[in-house]
């Protein structure tokens, strides 16, 4: 199956293999992003993998770990919980690889 064509399936919820809410993560991306300023306030999502990475400037006003368990309980669907990472970093970027979509202008494209 084309990376593209994946991505959308993943995107618009169309098969129940999506293990995080996308829409309730693209609202926790938004809230990110206008709470840092643009100091970074990055969010990445790989649909394939199942991983949220986000990226925080040095002078962000999180507690980065209550951060984590913030997105971690509200964003992923309960019964996929074990299958979900996330990942947050100060000033970093999720390691390079097909399939990463940065969240900009209100919605994840490809990266």
């Amino acid at each position: 199956m084309d990376t593209k064509k994946l991505i959308k399936q993943y995107l618009t919820e169309e098969t129940s293999k999506c293990k995080i809410d996308i829409k309730k993560l693209t609202r926790f991306a938004t809230g990110i992003e206008l709470v840092c300023f643009g100091e970074y306030g990055n969010t990445y999502y790989h649909p394939t993998e199942n991983a949220i990475f986000i990226c925080l400037g040095d002078s962000n006003p999180f507690d980065e770990d209550a951060l984590k368990q913030f997105v971690f309980e509200s964003a992923k669907k309960f019964e996929y919980q074990k299958d979900i990472t996330i990942e947050i970093e100060n000033e970093s970027q999720p390691n390079q690889g097909e399939g990463w979509m940065k969240f900009q202008k209100d919605k994840f494209i490809s990266w």
